[in-house]
């Protein structure tokens, strides 16, 4: 795998802020990964949602998402969020390792 020491079973670990009285549902760390045996259209979406209510406002939280042992490689890694409504402001992703 040449995507800089992502290997297939590898965690991600994210830290991630945001404010408390944001209408926040869920966070989800994912990896986009091209598989060993490729289906058709190419990357495919691996994630982990974490609920709100399980995370602590206006603290750093640790969230992880594991590239699927059936990568070939990493195309891209991020966090995606889900709001309730719309909203304008910060979130803070820092620490991402692997």
């Amino acid at each position: 795998i040449g995507s800089g020491g992502l290997l297939e079973g590898s965690t991600i670990t994210f830290r991630v802020w945001f404010p408390s009285g944001l209408p926040l549902t869920g966070l989800q760390p994912f990896v986009i990964y091209v598989p060993q045996e490729p289906p058709n259209g190419g990357g495919v979406w691996a994630g982990n949602w974490y609920y709100v209510s399980t995370l602590t406002p206006g603290q750093w939280n640790t969230l992880t998402v594991t590239v699927p042992p059936t990568s070939d490689y990493v195309l891209e890694i991020g966090v995606h969020v889900r709001t309730s409504a719309a909203w304008t402001g910060s979130i803070f992703v820092d620490a991402v390792r692997w």
